[in-house]
């Protein structure tokens, strides 16, 4: 912006945009820029055939393929996820359980949050191989090294790791088309005890798949950028949740207006 004395960063790119910042975020930009932001070019062709122009087999495959950026978008959500995390651990009692599983877990920020206000719990998190090496970092910073265990791989095609009580997956589900987000999901009812539970936090569509707005902007963003994913509505993943052997299913905003966070137990077998 121009002062009188000349031009100067806005206080939002300087807290963002300068490289060697903490909060810096350009590389992350960078990556949407070159993966996204062009393809809105193609809003009216993608909406007449309900699918992008060219897509994306996966939206976060590409991070497997890059470990560079993998590195990048895991780092630049970092900052922003500690304060969720937090907000996640004061809002669900973890006390009854020893083992989290931090499904697509990123850098670890909310496998962090939740360990520090639940001494007794340890935990798994599990990522593509170059996100894992980013968690460990992370663990290292924070000391918690004895406490978690990274699990490298394609959570939708590899076999889940076994030994967590409650399962966290976060920000991942609109990634997933219908049918592969019931694979992982009946996956983790294998997995998990009948006093086991399952968090999943993401955005998500009113029943009538309007809004809110921030969950319906994504909606839009996937149509242009992949056949795969898609925002679900509560009563679409409460139906999956069931489909899969959960019940109990308690669906709550978490960040009104733009994401929810949903609760849900393993039914018992032969229930």
């Amino acid at each position: 912006r121009a002062t009188p004395a000349g031009f100067c960063n806005t206080p939002l790119t300087d807290t963002y945009l300068v490289e060697g910042k903490a909060t810096f975020i350009g590389g992350y930009l960078a990556m949407f820029d070159a993966l996204a932001y062009q393809r809105w070019e193609h809003l009216g062709a993608a909406l007449r055939q309900n699918g992008p122009v060219e897509a994306l087999q996966h939206p976060y495959h590409y991070l497997a393929q890059y470990p560079a950026d993998a590195q990048t978008f895991s780092a630049a959500q970092h900052a922003g996820s500690r304060s969720l995390g937090h907000a996640l651990a004061r809002r669900v009692d973890f006390s009854s359980f020893t083992c989290l599983l931090d499904l697509g877990g990123g850098s670890g920020a909310y496998t962090v949050e939740i360990l520090r206000s639940y001494p007794q719990l340890r935990a798994i998190l599990g990522d593509f191989p170059a996100v894992c090496r980013l968690a460990e970092t992370v663990m290292r910073q924070e000391g918690l090294t004895e406490r978690v265990r990274t699990v490298g791989g394609d959570y939708e095609r590899d076999p889940l790791p076994a030994g967590a009580d409650v399962v966290l997956w976060s920000g991942n589900l609109h990634a997933s088309s219908p049918e592969r987000c019931l694979h992982v999901l009946t996956a983790l009812r294998a997995l998990l005890p009948s006093t086991g539970m399952l968090l999943i936090h993401d955005y998500l569509l009113d029943d009538t798949r309007t809004g809110p707005l921030i969950p319906a902007l994504l909606a839009l963003h996937m149509t242009l950028v992949s056949t795969h994913g898609q925002v679900y509505s509560g009563v679409e993943l409460s139906l999956l949740l069931e489909q899969a052997g959960f019940t109990d299913v308690n669906v709550q905003p978490f960040l009104p207006g733009h994401s929810s966070l949903i609760s849900a137990r393993p039914r018992p077998h032969g229930a």
